[in-house]
């Protein structure tokens, strides 16, 4: 964290659950590179990290109110991340299914290349699928 102490956060923070959303943004841009990485670095494939870096700002604004102030709030926002991570897994398990569902299997090669050339093109991302959850996390 870059230019914020704590204590200044959680001003920032305050000062959002009273209604000036706008400073909303000077979270984010706090966060932001560090939760893409994160989010990188779990799934292994750039757009999903965008997604879901965007999806965690989100929900972190949403549930603002429930944001304890004696867990810092960096810890917080990490924990969301890595339950939208997880999230992402289990969507890409239920998309290998997703072909036994076309009945025409045209459509099935279709499905089954998106979904290879989407998830399965990267060489980092097929060695880190080799490690569990916790391994990729750490």
């Amino acid at each position: 964290m870059s230019g914020l102490d704590e204590a200044e956060l959680q001003g920032i923070i305050a000062d959002v659950l009273k209604g000036d959303t706008e400073k909303f943004e000077k979270i984010m841009h706090l966060y932001q590179k560090s939760i893409f990485l994160y989010c990188y670095h779990m799934l292994g494939h750039h757009s999903e990290a965008e997604d879901s870096g965007q999806e965690v700002f989100l929900k972190a604004y949403r549930y603002l109110e429930k944001y304890r102030p004696e867990i810092p709030f960096g810890a917080w926002l990490y924990k969301i991340a890595y339950h939208q991570c997880i999230d992402v897994f289990r969507k890409r398990k239920l998309a290998k299914y997703l072909p036994f569902f076309y009945r025409d299997e045209k459509e099935n090669k279709h499905v089954d290349q998106q979904i290879e050339a989407h998830y399965f093109d990267e060489s980092v991302h097929k060695a880190m699928s080799k490690l569990s959850v916790e391994e990729r996390t750490c």
